[in-house]
C-alpha cells in the first residue's frame, strides 16, 4: 500500500490518534470541538494525498523544498490558508496550529511504520512527498496566520485611536476653557495649562497611531493639495519643536521662492518629525536648509551625531528607538515619526534619504515642486 493511499483508506483512525496527539502537544480542546478540528484536518491530509499522486519533476520537487512552488499545488495552498484563517478565529495561538501540524505530520508516520512494507526507492519518494506536502502547507499556514493575525491587531490600534479623538478632544477643549476663565487662582491655571499641553501631546501621539494603522493596512494617508509656501510651514515647524525642546536651537536657511502645490499640513508633520529627531538623538542644535528649483525642492536637516552603521537601515522603521536615546521633552513619542515621515514623502512623490558624514547626520528629501495627488 503506498502512502497516498493509506492515508485515504485510513484517514479516520489517523484523526482519532492524531486528535488526542495534538491534546498533548498542548493544544487547547475547550477551543474547537474534536469533530471541528478533524473537519479541517481530514481536508489538509486528501489534499496532501492527492499532492502525492501527482506526477512531480525534479524541479519542482527543488522549488517546493526552497518553498518557491506553491503553485505546483495549489489545492494545498488553499487548504492551508483556510486552516490558518479558521484556528485563528477560534482563538488558536501561533504554538498551537505550529503543534497541530507536528501531531499530524507524526501521526501519519506512525501508521505508516505499522504497514508490512520493503524499504526501497519508492517508499522513500513517498516519504519525501509526504513531508514536503506537510511543510508546504505548514509554511503556507503559517504565514496566513501572521498576516491575519497583524491586519486584526491593525484594524484594532485604527479603530482604537479614531475612538480615543472624541474623548481627548473633550480634555483638550475643557482645558481651553478653564484657561479662559479669568477667576482661575495661579496654581489651578498652572495645573489647567499641564492638562492642556499633555492633551497636545497625547493628540498628536493618537494621531501618529491613526496613520501606523492607515500605512499598514496599505492606505495612503489623506492628502490635500493647496498652494502654500515651504518656508512659512518650516518655520511653524520650527517654532513648535522648539518650544516643545527649549533648549534645543535651530538655525534656518532658505534659497528661493518656496511656494508649491502640496498638503501644507502634512508637510508640516513631516518636518516636525525631522526637527524632533534632531532634538531628540542630536547634540542640542540643528541646521535646516531648502532650496526650490524649478521642478523640485529640496530640504535637508543635520545635526550633530552620527548613526551608528549597522543602524542606518533601520531608522525609517516603525517603533525602532535609539537605545542610548534619553526620553525627552513633551515631544517624546513612540518611535513612529520618521516612518511616518517616509510615508509622507512617498504620498507626495519624492524621496527621503540619511547621510552621515563627519561626526554628524543629515535627514534629506526631495518633493515634486507641484505634487498632482490621485
Amino acid at each position: 500500500m503506498v502512502l497516498a493511499e493509506l492515508i485515504e483508506q485510513k484517514v479516520d483512525d489517523i484523526l482519532e490518534d492524531w486528535s488526542e496527539f495534538a491534546r498533548h502537544l498542548g493544544v487547547a480542546p475547550e477551543k474547537l470541538s474534536d469533530q471541528q478540528r478533524r473537519n479541517s484536518a481530514r481536508e489538509i491530509l486528501l489534499r496532501i494525498a492527492h499532492d502525492m499522486r501527482t506526477g512531480q519533476s525534479a524541479d519542482e520537487q527543488i522549488a517546493k523544498s526552497k518553498g518557491e512552488g506553491p503553485e505546483h499545488a495549489p489545492e494545498i495552498v488553499d487548504v492551508a490558508r483556510t486552516h490558518a484563517d479558521d484556528r485563528l478565529a477560534h482563538g488558536f495561538t501561533l504554538e498551537e496550529l505550529v503543534s497541530e501540524y507536528r501531531a499530524l505530520r507524526a501521526t501519519v508516520i506512525r501508521h505508516w511504520q505499522a504497514q508490512p512494507y520493503c524499504v526501497n526507492e519508492a517508499t522513500i519518494d513517498q516519504m519525501v512527498r509526504f513531508n514536503e506536502a506537510i511543510d508546504q502547507a505548514l509554511t503556507e499556514s503559517i504565514a496566513k496566520y501572521s498576516a491575519s493575525a497583524n491586519r486584526l491587531r491593525d484594524l484594532f490600534n485604527g479603530i482604537l485611536a479614531h475612538d480615543l479623538r472624541s474623548p481627548l478632544g473633550a480634555i483638550h477643549n475643557s482645558a481651553q476653557y478653564l484657561l479662559r476663565d479669568e477667576a482661575l487662582g495661579a496654581s489651578s491655571t498652572k495645573a489647567a495649562a499641564a492638562v492642556l499641553r499633555s492633551a497636545d501631546r497625547m493628540k498628536q501621539m493618537v494621531n501618529d497611531l491613526l496613520d501606523f494603522s492607515r500605512i499598514r493596512l496599505g492606505d495612503m494617508l489623506p492628502m490635500t493639495p493647496t498652494t502654500d509656501d515651504l518656508r512659512r510651514i518650516s518655520h511653524q515647524a520650527v517654532e513648535e519643536v522648539c518650544a516643545s525642546y527649549p533648549s534645543f536651537q535651530v538655525e534656518e536657511r532658505y534659497d528661493g521662492i518656496m511656494v508649491g502645490t502640496w498638503d501644507g499640513a502634512r508637510l508640516g508633520q513631516l518636518l516636525t518629525n525631522l526637527l524632533v529627531n534632531a532634538a531628540q538623538h542630536g547634540t542640542g542644535s540643528a541646521v535646516l536648509v531648502a532650496r526650490c528649483e524649478e521642478n523640485e525642492v529640496v530640504v535637508a536637516v543635520s545635526n550633530g551625531g552620527e548613526i551608528p552603521a549597522d543602524k542606518i537601515d533601520k531608522i525609517f522603521d516603525p517603533l525602532i528607538r535609539s537605545a542610548s536615546t534619553a526620553r525627552k521633552g513633551t515631544a517624546a513619542g513612540v518611535g513612529l515619526g520618521l516612518y511616518i515621515a517616509k510615508a509622507i514623502v512617498k504620498t507626495h512623490g519624492g524621496t527621503i534619504e540619511v547621510r552621515c558624514s563627519d561626526g554628524s547626520t543629515t535627514l534629506a528629501i526631495k518633493l515634486p515642486r507641484h505634487c498632482m495627488l490621485g
